[in-house]
């Protein structure tokens, strides 16, 4: 018998979930949980679900919240009705927990600040091609672009986007912690959380070193540029550039048939779907947030933020690898227009923003469960890190639609989306689904397929889940049935906090079995405290059942897919913790 638990902790009042897992099915079980002197018992019966092709045996999810009615220590004991027993002891928090997580995350994308040899080869770039070479109407050979956070323990680089090749799968990256650092910080004075006057003002020293970044980042009478790449890790000399992305869809990595076109400036830069849309939120955020951290005047930070928005709602389609705009730029040009309406209270940005919800909502299809978002090639939305996204958007939106009958209906929409995600994430874990047509047939997955147009790129999903968990949240407030979704939300923290069938807390420096990163069989690569790995996949061999390699063997001797910290899995499991906030 083996019980998993969340590591770290749980919260007074929410749910506080233990899965169960045993090599028969015995229905009937006997709970006993202590704290100090105190002991309760009680029995349950229920039901074991078999996990196809997770492991043998049996799974049980149980709550025992309602026997805790007051934080401290506990040890639970379940016994099985052959006398078989397990015990774990966890903690439960009245408020600090999400607190300290929110600044475990702080402090680690402190410590990921690009610094340094890698600050001062960045404050002079070149570009992987010169501007005047791609045929740039202004040509530049060099541009400073020092700042922002390194993208991955692996990746000494910073990017606001890859995959763009695929059009489907544009992670937001490099910008991605000082939005989250901004609405953290925001919600956390909203709601008058206690014990936050030094947290607030060190969430928005984050806001503003991003977007002092994204300041250099943007194009005069552009966009914003996209990427500089690592260089050599381990040279002697940074030879770090400003890279830029293929439009051309190429289907997998090893075809290297459409890197002959013509680079042209657009290359370089990102549109909505690439991060700029983030990007420009994160400039409307930080005109409005206070500027005690930032080089720039609020003015100056709102003038760039309008400017490119009004610039890609024009030109969009220059920017993004099919010349198509899909619903990654919907709900990316959704967030920006909403942050721009609320710093200016403009009725263009109010239009913007109902133009962008309508597209969202227009890709909607009905399923089996529910509705879900749907490309235009016909395949059901999945995300390996921002999924919750579209949903969060949405729910932002309805908070700030002053049209009744225009919040009512994407609230609907809204509300079905959340049925949707809650009926496909029925294992005893909770952990979230989603759909995928498989010969024809819709199929519900729980791991990024190995077999995407991102292939042979596949990866853990911590921000992924972590991303819907904010979602479900913000969804509950926006619809006023925050308890509704509640259960599903933690299900995907307490995953990452230890809650999982390698009962690993993929948070560097807490918790137990963290993993750590092995390149070629060495460990140049450490993990940082605060920092989370990719997380658990589905097996490497054949993309089915469930894997988390910890250790290097003679099958694997880079563990990059699981073990690697990557800047959105902080970012979102940041977003969530403030939700729980009081």
């Amino acid at each position: 018998m083996k019980l998993y638990i969340n590591h770290i902790g749980y919260l007074l009042g929410k749910p506080i979930q233990v899965v169960l897992h045993t090599d028969k099915d015995s229905e009937m079980y006997l709970f006993t949980l202590e704290h100090g002197k105190d002991r309760r018992k009680w029995t349950e019966k229920k039901k074991g679900i078999q996990q196809e092709d997770w492991s043998t045996g049996y799974y049980y999810k149980f709550d025992v919240a309602e026997h805790i009615e007051k934080p401290g220590k506990y040890r639970l004991i379940i016994e099985d009705d052959d006398g078989d027993k397990v015990i774990r002891e966890f903690a439960v928090d009245s408020f600090f927990l999400p607190l300290r997580m929110i600044n475990a995350m702080r402090c680690y994308f402190k410590g990921e600040r690009a610094s340094g040899e890698w600050l001062k080869a960045d404050r002079c770039l070149p570009f992987e091609k010169s501007e005047a070479e791609s045929g740039s109407d202004t040509p530049l050979e060099y541009a400073d672009l020092h700042g922002g956070w390194y993208d991955a323990t692996g990746d000494l680089g910073i990017h606001l986007t890859q995959l763009s090749h695929t059009g489907k799968f544009n992670p937001i990256q490099s910008l991605l912690p000082a939005w989250t650092c901004f609405s953290a910080a925001e919600r956390l004075k909203m709601r008058g959380c206690q014990d936050t006057r030094i947290l607030y003002r060190e969430l928005l020293d984050e806001g503003y070193w991003g977007a002092d970044y994204a300041m250099r980042l943007k194009k005069e009478g552009g966009s914003f540029y996209r990427s500089v790449d690592r260089g050599d890790a381990f040279g002697e000399e940074q030879k770090r550039k400003i890279d830029f992305s293929y439009f051309h869809h190429s289907g997998h990595e090893e075809d290297q048939s459409y890197r002959e076109e013509t680079i042209t400036s657009y290359h370089y830069q990102a549109g909505f779907r690439g991060g700029a849309g983030i990007a420009v939120a994160l400039l409307a955020y930080a005109a409005r947030m206070g500027t005690a951290s930032g080089e720039f005047a609020a003015e100056e930070y709102q003038e760039a933020a309008e400017e490119v928005f009004i610039h890609l709602k024009e030109n969009n389609h220059l920017y993004i690898n099919d010349g198509k705009w899909n619903l990654l730029d919907w709900y990316e040009m959704l967030i920006a227009a909403l942050e721009l309406h609320r710093l200016t209270g403009r009725d263009l940005y109010m239009e913007s923003c109902r133009t962008a919800q309508e597209n969202l909502i227009g890709s909607l299809r009905k399923t089996e469960w529910g509705k879900w978002f749907v490309h235009s090639d016909g395949e059901y939305f999945f995300h390996p890190s921002d999924e919750g996204l579209p949903l969060l958007a949405l729910a932002e939106y309805i908070k700030e639609e002053t049209d009744t009958v225009r919040r009512e209906r994407a609230k609907q929409e809204l509300g079905e989306c959340l049925s949707h995600l809650l009926a496909v994430s029925g294992n005893s874990f909770g952990y979230a689904g989603f759909i995928r047509k498989e010969a024809g047939k819709e199929k519900i997955r729980w791991f990024f397929p190995h077999d995407t147009e991102a292939a042979p790129w596949w990866q853990g999903e911590n921000a992924r889940i972590a991303s819907l968990a904010a979602a479900a949240m913000a969804a509950g407030e926006a619809l006023g049935q925050e308890q509704a979704y509640e259960e599903f939300a933690m299900s995907q923290l307490d995953w990452i906090m230890g809650k999982n069938p390698f009962d690993s807390c993929m948070i560097e420096g807490y918790g137990e079995n963290n993993i750590q990163y092995f390149y070629e069989g060495h460990y140049d690569f450490m993990n940082s405290v605060g920092g989370i790995c990719n997380g658990i996949t589905a097996r490497a061999a054949d993309g089915e059942g469930i894997e988390f390699i910890m250790e290097p063997s003679e099958i694997c001797m880079d563990n990059w897919r699981w073990a690697e910290q990557w800047l959105p899995h902080s970012c979102w499991f940041l977003y969530a913790e403030t939700y729980l906030a009081v």
